[in-house]
């Protein structure tokens, strides 16, 4: 089954908020849900109506990966890797805020 934007969109954002949960970090969960509205405005401003690769399986599988693996190391690269990607895809609109 193909998701919408809205779909994927809410998908990924589980995702996050879930991977802040696990990490048993509070002060990381409540940043997240503090972004969490600032984070849709940006993906519903960018103008998107398809799901783009940033927001797929591929960008968080390894990720998954590492965490299944044990490697709380690979993990925190897989994590920051993917949010330096989503931020390149993004900024335009976060710009757009200014």
């Amino acid at each position: 089954m193909e998701l919408n934007f809205r779909e994927h969109m809410n998908k990924d954002m589980h995702f996050h908020r879930r991977l802040c949960e696990f990490s048993g970090n509070s002060v990381l969960l409540e940043q997240w849900c503090g972004l969490e509205d600032r984070i849709r405005i940006v993906f519903f401003s960018s103008g998107e109506t398809q799901p783009i690769a940033i927001m797929g399986r591929c960008h968080h599988e390894p990720i998954l990966r590492c965490i299944e693996r044990g490697d709380a190391l690979k993990a925190q690269e897989a994590v920051r890797a993917h949010m330096q990607a989503s931020a390149r895809v993004w900024a335009p609109g976060v710009q757009a805020f200014g």
